[in-house]
């Protein structure tokens, strides 16, 4: 039997669907047609891509760039997101968003763990030119097109012929909890793998091919582990499909995989290799049925004939539906069509449906694209439903040392004309405890120009408990640190693209320092007191772009700013200082920092930091050398650093320097290396356990005589509540403990985070 007209089905398979490609490349070489295709999820993306003339080889550069990584792992690439709207780091793990709705409480839980937001903007990008040749009809793409979906209300399968092309990819695709669902002429669509995994019965009804060729790369769900939730829901959602194609009606094509998960994109050229051999077996069988032939000039005639239709993709109008309000809606038309419009826009565009994500407020915002033949423009139409408004969240850091931290924050969005967030959070623990609350209001939206208030409160007990693993000291504090300061802040991107922040500062707080100059102390002797209050205006330079609160991999941290400080400084000395009485004395000083911190990838496993960090201040000296000490600047480059005094690395010149090797083993798990070189102008040498001192009885080493290091090793996973941290950490001796060189180890979970200190430069 010649058979004149084939098609090929494709079934799903996550990853494993990649083997698709290599059957394809395999029927191409020996020229076998292909006359129709139908797919579902996987199969429905390959196939789509093949019905709208993309070749195996473009398959595999495609699903093999970085783009396509970013796509399947639910990331945006940094030039389209707009980070100034990421809100100061907190020590958040654990966070549930909630509204009220009719008097009652609504809680908000996520519904996919991978974002889809990349990925609907990227079929919209590949599959609309084709669409529009095609005016929405799958017969009339290069290849007849069938894809399959299901309709889990009325629990069925759903199959796509016509319509919007790429949101019926989407839909065949939509594995429940990995990815959002999507709505289609109000019907709510997942996976079409529950319901027909191996569409051979919609070939063979729609197009009634002379023979059927089948690829298959699953079968039937197995029976389901009671340790694994995902295995319990396919089984209770799918329904056994029929992947026995009779051998009158065609070939199957069986490729296995059992180490190859569902989301391993990364192997994609040793799948599709199996496809391709698994072919080449079958070949001689296949030829015997199927004689016609059709050469490679004639097909990439075919392929450069379709495509050299498609038209260019230049958006015009937007339309917004779904649940928002008419305040919500016209913000986001007002943000997608602001600015100076090109022809080439589609660029444009991208960048600003990512900038409203970037905002926090969108829970869906699903693009689709409509092809206007009389003005040659694609109109857009976004369906969008905000986050609830408020969300309550828990965090902290939980080690076996001393420091352990528990915080608790509330948090509200606005959402109108403007857009608004607010925030309270308190943490608290033997270390730190401090309070933020803070409001940030976005003016304009092109350009975009927000003021911010902060009302912080910090105090730190310093030397409480040591941080030697599981040995805590029960000794009072000597050393506190309290403040309470006022920030207010305006500010605007400079260059939007690259994340630039231009921000003008002006901060007023007081500052109270409790110490004894040596630890020969009792509970009945009285502390000194060290009180600065004082006045910081400030502009800066700034950008944040890591991808990782703490222990970042990738991105950047960058600020430039200078400040001037005027302040009224009140020493009172306690019973065991050598000074005499109240001693007051007025300040002023001008302040300037440039801070870099880069992270580089170096191959697939590796990534290299850059630090550095150089300060400039002309302040003077304070009452006592302790006081002057620990007013200071401090030099800290690893979270460690954060909870420690560190004598040895303040200065009010200084420049810090540091060399931050990363060895990925996976996309979570990393080890982390640090070096780093302290070098101030000049150091405090201090009087000896108070001897002889008294009102600006300060001494400092001759310029750069005096330099210190530290580094630090972590091995860390970045989990969904936080990183999880083995970490040491090394620092050269303390003069005021008069310890030696010494080593800190910790197992930690969490964020070690403190709010800003008043005196930020």
């Amino acid at each position: 039997m010649q058979a004149q007209e084939v098609g090929l089905v494709l079934s799903g398979g996550g990853a494993k669907g990649l083997a698709h490609i290599g059957v394809l490349k395999a029927l191409e070489e020996n020229n076998i047609p292909v006359d129709y295709i139908a797919g579902t999820s996987m199969g429905a993306i390959i196939g789509g891509l093949y019905a709208i003339g993309y070749t195996p080889d473009e398959m595999i550069a495609l699903m093999s760039s970085k783009d396509f990584f970013i796509m399947y792992k639910g990331l945006t690439e940094e030039k389209y997101t707009a980070y100034v709207y990421r809100p100061e780091p907190s020590p958040d793990m654990l966070s549930i968003s909630f509204d009220f709705k009719d008097r009652k409480l609504k809680t908000q839980l996520p519904t996919n763990y991978v974002s889809t937001y990349q990925m609907d903007w990227a079929f919209l990008s590949l599959f609309s030119p084709a669409a529009a040749i095609a005016k929405n009809n799958f017969d009339s793409l290069m290849i007849p097109f069938r894809c399959m979906a299901s309709d889990v209300v009325n629990k069925k399968p759903y199959k796509f012929y016509q319509g919007d092309l790429s949101s019926a990819i989407r839909a065949s695709m939509t594995y429940p909890f990995y990815f959002k669902p999507i709505i289609i002429d109000s019907t709510l669509f997942f996976d079409g793998g529950f319901y027909n995994n191996f569409p051979w019965d919609v070939m063979e009804k729609d197009f009634s091919p002379d023979i059927i060729l089948g690829s298959k790369c699953v079968d039937n769900s197995p029976l389901p582990n009671e340790d694994d939730i995902l295995q319990q829901i396919e089984a209770m959602l799918t329904l056994e499909t029929n992947f026995d194609l009779p051998k009158e009606k065609g070939i199957v094509i069986a490729t296995h995989f059992s180490d190859v998960g569902i989301l391993e994109f990364q192997k994609i050229h040793s799948i599709v290799e199996t496809g391709y051999k698994k072919t080449l077996e079958l070949m001689p069988e296949i030829k015997s049925r199927i004689a016609r032939q059709v050469s490679a000039d004639t097909l990439k005639a075919k392929r450069r004939h379709f495509r050299k239709q498609y038209p260019k993709i230049v958006y015009g109008d937007v339309n917004v539906t779904g649940s928002l309000t008419g305040n919500q809606a016209d913000f986001v038309h007002r943000a997608m069509r602001s600015g100076k419009q090109t022809a080439g826009n589609s660029d444009q565009f991208k960048k600003k449906y990512f900038h409203i994500i970037s905002t926090g407020l969108i829970n869906s915002f699903y693009p689709t694209a409509t092809y206007d033949r009389h003005d040659s423009l694609f109109n857009l139409s976004i369906h969008a439903s905000r986050n609830a408004r408020f969300k309550a969240s828990l965090g902290g850091y939980f080690s076996t040392s001393s420091i352990n931290e528990v915080a608790i924050g509330f948090g509200y969005n606005l959402f109108g004309s403007t857009i608004a967030q607010a925030r309270v959070g308190a943490t608290f623990g033997r270390l730190y405890n401090g309070m933020n609350v803070s409001w940030r209001h976005f003016l304009t939206i092109h350009p975009v120009m927000f003021y911010e208030v902060n009302g912080v409160f910090n105090r730190y007990d310093y030397y409480t408990g040591t941080q030697d693993l599981f040995n805590f000291d029960t000794r009072p504090p000597y050393l506190q640190d309290e403040e309470i300061y006022l920030h207010v802040a305006v500010g605007s991107p400079l260059f939007l693209g690259r994340n630039f922040i231009f921000k003008t500062n002006f901060t007023a707080g007081a500052l109270n320092e409790y110490y004894f100059q040596h630890n020969n102390y009792t509970l009945a002797d009285t502390a000194d007191h060290f009180r600065f209050s004082y006045l910081f205006p400030k502009i800066s330079l700034e950008r944040n772009t890591l991808n990782y609160k703490q222990y970042p991999t990738t991105g950047h941290r960058q600020q430039f700013s200078v400040g001037y400080v005027y302040g009224k400084e009140v020493h009172t000395p306690g019973n065991l200082s050598g000074m005499n009485g109240t001693f007051e004395k007025y300040h002023q000083w001008f302040a300037a920092r440039f801070y870099y911190e880069s992270y580089y990838p170096v191959g697939n496993h590796f990534s290299l930091g850059i630090l550095a960090d150089v300060l400039f201040t002309n302040r003077t000296t304070f009452g006592d050398d302790f006081s002057t000490l620990i007013s200071m600047p401090a030099f800290q480059p690893t979270p460690h650093s954060t909870s420690l005094v560190l004598e040895d690395y303040r200065a009010d010149i200084y420049a810090g320097l540091g060399l931050m090797p990363i060895i990925r083993f996976t996309n979570k798990v990393a080890l982390h290396i640090g070096g780093y070189l302290f070098q101030p102008y000049e150091k405090i040498d201090p009087v000896e356990e108070n001897a002889g001192a008294d009102a600006g009885n300060v001494q400092y080493t001759s310029p750069f005589s005096r330099r210190s290091f530290t580094c630090m090793g972590a091995l860390v996973w970045q989990t969904p509540v936080g990183p999880v941290s083995l970490s040491t950490n090394w620092y050269t001796a303390s003069w005021y403990e008069k310890n030696p060189s010494k080593w800190y180890f910790q197992l930690g979970i969490g964020y070690l985070l403190f709010s800003k200190k008043g005196l930020n430069y």
